[in-house]
């Protein structure tokens, strides 16, 4: 810090008056007070002056130099390396801060050039290595958590297939550790594996209902596959869970059957229907779709007395009726070609009568063969 005693010294170039000490004037023997005759500034300027009108001599000039003392400048930067390692290290901390793409890249291009010495020196100080970047990651661990999401979200298809391939290349393998770790630490798994499933609910059963989505053909297969190979252990795990769940499904079913009372009534008249056919070894293969395909072609109304066979009330009820009564020898059993929908009094009144002896007593012969005309073309439709 300049006092009043110190002395004062003007720059010959830009003619400022500055305090007369070596802050703020080179070093020379020849000038007054000892100091250069320009102020730090001005030479400063001058070099970065000269450098740019003669930029070839001075790099060739330089380069020269460095080829004679090439020992020398080694020792020096040696000894400067020593001395100062904190500082250097600081700097180029600093740097690798300010510049992540640029040092990146030049590593890169260090690593492709040179990958033998790369190599040694790897091999030289691998735990050396390993500790640093074990206390890097540390030091640093939400830095590091942050920036690899990043890069995950930026490169996930990029990683999914990377992930693939290296799978497909060591699968007996990854099964194998997997296995090992697994027996080696169920109860950690288990847990791991619950507190997976309680945070990430909602996501599993998104991932779920897509994959269910892309994959129904594959899936149906599978478990059709599964299931003709396994009929035994299923029906014992069916079991166990009903067992273990009586009461659960007993509210299921009770709530489904006060919510679809009608469904229910349908499927208990073709149930027995069905099982009518299987005590007089017929067949039954009327199913539940093909019920509702008769509904809707009569357009729920009897072809018989055209009555509505519902209503908003739910007093009225379709009843499903073997057109060739399961009585008589020509039946042909409880098949889509046999069934039709009857309003409850045609039904009561036909019991187990012929479809024509019927007809021709309740409602003469030619209305009789319109009926029959009629419900005919049901059965041919039905077997396209």
């Amino acid at each position: 810090m300049p006092n009043d005693t110190t002395p004062i010294k003007t720059c010959t170039k830009c003619g400022e008056t500055l305090p007369a000490t070596a802050a703020y004037f080179y070093r020379s023997k020849l000038g007054k007070y000892g100091l250069a005759s320009e102020c730090k500034e001005c030479k400063a300027e001058y070099k970065r002056q000269y450098r740019e009108d003669n930029r070839e001599q001075v790099v060739e000039r330089e380069r020269q130099y460095r080829e004679d003392n090439r020992e020398l400048l080694a020792e020096y930067q040696r000894e400067y390396h020593i001395a100062n390692r904190e500082k250097e290290a600081e700097r180029n901390r600093q740097w690798h801060i300010d510049n992540p793409e640029k040092g990146a890249e030049y590593s890169r291009r260090y690593r492709e050039n040179n990958p033998e010495r790369d190599h040694q020196y790897y091999i030289a100080n691998r735990e050396q290595i390993a500790e640093k970047g074990r206390q890097y990651r540390e030091a640093n661990r939400e830095a590091i958590a942050k920036r690899s999401r990043r890069w995950y979200i930026a490169n996930r298809e990029k990683v999914a297939e990377q992930g693939r391939r290296y799978y497909i290349a060591n699968r007996k393998g990854i099964i194998e550790r997997v296995r090992q770790y697994s027996e080696a630490n169920r109860e950690k798994v288990v847990e791991s594996q619950r507190e997976y499933r309680e945070v990430n609910r909602e996501r599993i059963a998104e991932r779920k209902r897509e994959y269910h989505i892309v994959n129904r053909e594959k899936i149906a297969e599978y478990k059709r596959e599964y299931r003709e190979a396994n009929p035994e252990k299923i029906v014992e795990q069916s079991r166990r869970y009903y067992i273990a769940n009586r009461e659960t499904f007993a509210e299921y079913q009770r709530q489904y059957r006060e919510a679809n009372r009608e469904k229910v009534n349908e499927r208990a008249r073709i149930r027995k229907s069905r099982r009518r056919a299987r005590k007089r070894g017929l067949p039954d293969t009327f199913t539940g779709e093909q019920w509702l395909q008769c509904l809707e072609y009569h357009n729920y109304c009897c072809p018989v007395c055209d009555n509505q066979l519902r209503d908003l009330f739910g007093d009225i009820e379709p009843h499903a009726d073997h057109w060739i009564p399961l009585a008589a020898d020509e039946c042909p059993g409880t098949i889509a070609t046999n069934m039709v929908c009857l309003c409850n009094d045609c039904n009561l009144s036909k019991a187990a009568t012929l479809p024509g002896e019927w007809l021709a007593q309740k409602y003469g012969k030619r209305k009789a063969a319109q009926i029959i005309a009629r419900i005919e073309a049901y059965f041919e439709w039905a077997t396209q």
